[in-house]
């Protein structure tokens, strides 16, 4: 004799509503790196890439060194009506500057309109209007950052690797800004 024993209760709405959610940020999140890292030139220059980005998009796009402070994040991106900035530690070597912008062209290329929590921006920017300012200041998704992680590391590992094929050497994010 075979017992066959069969649950009852299925996933709830929001169970099911979860899961779906899920697959779809990971289908998003792949597209992303998909589209992303085609825009990548060969040479792996870090300035042409952030170019190639602004092109597709539509939407200018400045690099600002800034000297963030040891309690700031080490990047944020700042959206203006006619231009978005990435604005970096100062004090990042090209490594870390090519990650951070990685980082914040992933939240842009993933439609995350909010870049960073808790950070004051009257420093950065004192000119933005307060409106600006509380959108930077709202909680962002806790999903955003593990995004924008795996599309950043993607990003700056193909453009480590298209640099080193391209004999740019490792510093490829040392060419100026656009």
């Amino acid at each position: 004799m075979v017992f066959v024993v069969a649950s009852t209760s299925a996933p709830g709405p929001r169970a099911v509503a979860r899961a779906l959610h899920r697959r779809s940020a990971r289908a998003r999140t792949k597209r992303t790196v998909t589209r992303a890292t085609r825009l990548i030139p060969r040479s792996g220059d870090l300035n042409a890439f952030v170019t190639a980005v602004a092109q597709q998009r539509g939407r200018c796009i400045r690099l600002l060194p800034f000297d963030l402070g040891p309690d700031a994040p080490s990047g944020l991106w700042l959206k203006e009506p006619a231009v978005d900035w990435i604005v970096y530690d100062s004090k990042s070597g090209a490594q870390q500057r090519e990650a951070i912008v990685c980082h914040e062209i992933a939240h842009m290329l993933l439609g995350h309109d909010r870049a960073v929590d808790g950070v004051e921006l009257s420093v950065v920017a004192p000119y933005l209007s307060p409106e600006v300012t509380a959108r930077f200041l709202a909680p962002a998704p806790p999903t955003w950052k593990a995004d924008a992680e795996i599309v950043a590391t993607t990003l700056a590992t193909e453009l480590a690797r298209r640099a080193y094929e391209h004999g740019s050497g490792e510093d490829s994010g040392s060419a100026s800004r656009p």
